[in-house]
């Protein structure tokens, strides 16, 4: 009957709107926390700098200061993914040159790795170039802890749509894993990766990148 839709639409709506509460307040958490985590972070490289000057063994000091940069990132990507979820536009939005952005992300990589970068052609896109940076260096950086020795990087527009194609020589990815590597904080078999660095979430905050700006990022080929 007519008060039975009624009834059953607003119970729906109702269920809609404690779950986009709930996404909220999981969204405001994960923020909130991820702030609360930089001031002792901050500490504990302020600490580590004073025990390098008094003659900490330089190791361990090395040690230390990787695992807090790596910390750093996380709280970063978290408070990244916190505002994706909450749907805010971008920061600020500008002329791009995405080929730029690639040859600058390859020459971050260490010299242990080949990178080809003849396909990479003039691209000018309009975006956060600091999230672009990123987006791009994210892909780089986790080719490289897959690849044997090779990785290949493209840039090319056709019409209103530009690209970038990050390529490496390792095992590739099971069909099975071609959604799942995008989630947070999975990690397929560590015999595929090159060390432990990273944080888990770099390709998850890629293609949040990808998508704010309007686009999308795909696994192909298992590559």
């Amino acid at each position: 009957t007519r008060d039975e839709l009624r009834s059953l639409a607003g119970t729906l709506n109702e269920m809609l709107d404690r779950l986009e509460q709930a996404a909220l307040r999981r969204s405001r958490f994960v923020s909130d926390a991820s702030h609360e985590l930089k001031s002792p972070l901050a500490a504990m490289r302020t600490m580590v700098d004073v025990a390098a000057r008094e003659g900490a063994d330089p190791e361990l000091v090395g040690d230390l200061r990787e695992e807090i940069d790596r910390m750093n990132g996380l709280v970063q990507d978290l408070l990244f993914l916190a505002r994706h979820d909450e749907a805010r536009p971008l920061e600020r939005s500008t002329e791009v040159d995405l080929d730029h952005v690639a040859l600058r992300a390859a020459r971050s990589l260490p010299s242990d790795v080949e990178i080809d970068t003849t396909a990479v052609e003039p691209v000018r896109i309009m975006g956060d170039p600091d999230r672009l940076e990123q987006l791009v260096r994210n892909l780089v950086e986790n080719a490289a802890r897959h690849a044997v020795d090779r990785i290949w990087i493209t840039t090319a527009e056709a019409g209103h749509r530009a690209t970038v194609s990050v390529r490496d020589d390792g095992p590739g990815v099971p069909a099975a894993d071609a959604e799942r590597i995008f989630d947070r904080f999975v990690r397929l078999d560590e015999s595929r990766t090159r060390d432990t660095g990273g944080t888990g979430l770099g390709l998850s905050v890629a293609r949040a990148i990808a998508h704010d700006h309007g686009g999308e990022l795909v696994l192909a080929d298992g590559s």
